[in-house]
């Protein structure tokens, strides 16, 4: 993507244009937002690799008005009962951490991290990965919900799931073939069997119960929810 086309796509989008697809591009995909938009996917599609598929909110809006973005587009996050309407329970700006998460469950595991690793030591959906070219010959890629460096200065990705459906399943093994040697560490329900079986199948890949840790930690962290 040459710098003349990024300044070519900039002034395709109106500030608030580009503010929303910054920050809706983590809850939909480009179809979507080329609806709400009423523009060409394509030209979205572009944008964001322009970006280099960062959602750099900051540049042209508040995060609160990115907050107020999302709300409107879901229709009251709570009414929702599809498939995004789960993903984005609870969604908002969390004041003791100043990032927007998109359930209370991620926020609480940041707040886990902070304990553990430091808040120097994460990242929340910082980085995008390239996955490759899947079945249908559609190019993918995964952003993570954490990057979390360890004590020996390697790191490790921290995904958290709510749920854990055909999509995400052919997703995570695209990363585990493209990265086989990558560390990631899942955090879900223990009933989330589809997960469990899945975890067992990697040994690069490690479970933990969000029941676990609320009950070691829920107490000690004054803003958990």
């Amino acid at each position: 993507m040459t710098i003349d086309i990024k300044k070519e796509l900039v002034r395709y989008f109106r500030p608030k244009e580009k503010a929303f697809i910054l920050a809706a591009i983590h809850y939909l995909d480009e179809d979507e937002i080329a609806k709400v938009l009423k523009k060409k996917k394509l030209n979205i599609t572009r944008y964001v690799e322009a970006m280099g598929g960062e959602a750099k909110i900051n540049e042209y809006i508040t995060k609160v008005y990115a907050e107020k973005s999302i709300k409107k587009l879901f229709n009251e996050k709570k009414t929702r009962t599809g498939r995004r309407g789960r993903r984005n329970a609870n969604s908002g700006i969390r004041k003791d951490l100043s990032i927007f998460f998109r359930s209370t469950m991620e926020a609480n595991v940041a707040r886990w991290l902070n304990e553990i690793y430091g808040r120097d030591n994460w990242t929340y959906e910082g980085e995008w990965l390239l996955l490759g070219v899947d079945t249908k010959g559609t190019e993918r890629n995964y952003l993570p919900d954490f990057k979390v460096k360890d004590e020996d200065n390697s790191f490790f990705y921290v995904e958290v799931k709510g749920y854990f459906d055909s999509k995400d399943k052919k997703k995570m093994k695209m990363f585990f073939k493209k990265y086989p040697d990558q560390k990631i560490l899942f955090i879900s329900s223990k009933y989330n069997k589809k997960l469990i079986n899945f975890v067992e199948k990697y040994d690069n890949a490690e479970l933990m119960f969000i029941e676990d840790i609320a009950q070691q930690w829920s107490s000690k962290i004054k803003e958990w929810e």
